[in-house]
């Protein structure tokens, strides 16, 4: 919580050699949509990063070691799996879903 309070109130507009936005609203709610949903493996803490984009991402690996990772944006999340070697987009009604995914 401490991280995503500082891309809240410390990123302006311009930051990271003048390209980066600021934290998207839409992006944070889709963020704490996923994570009410979001199941991780034992042991498996996630990473949360700010995307230049203006979006979170957050990284962790599955129970057998391999990356995901899913960047939420305005428009919903993208989604890669190293396990299933995959990527794609969602909406944000459909993040719930997604996290169900991830975790089987």
């Amino acid at each position: 919580m401490g991280r995503l309070h500082h891309f809240r109130h410390y990123y302006q507009p311009g930051w990271g050699e003048g390209h980066g936005r600021q934290l998207s609203p839409r992006a944070l709610e889709g963020f704490f949509r996923f994570l009410a949903a979001a199941e991780f493996p034992a042991g498996k803490v996630p990473s949360v990063f700010f995307t230049d984009r203006g979006g979170l991402e957050l990284a962790w690996e599955d129970a057998d070691g391999k990356a995901v990772q899913v960047e939420f944006t305005p428009q919903g999340a993208e989604f890669y799996t190293a396990a299933k070697d995959s990527e794609g987009q969602v909406p944000v009604e459909a993040l719930a879903q997604l996290a169900a995914q991830l975790a089987a």
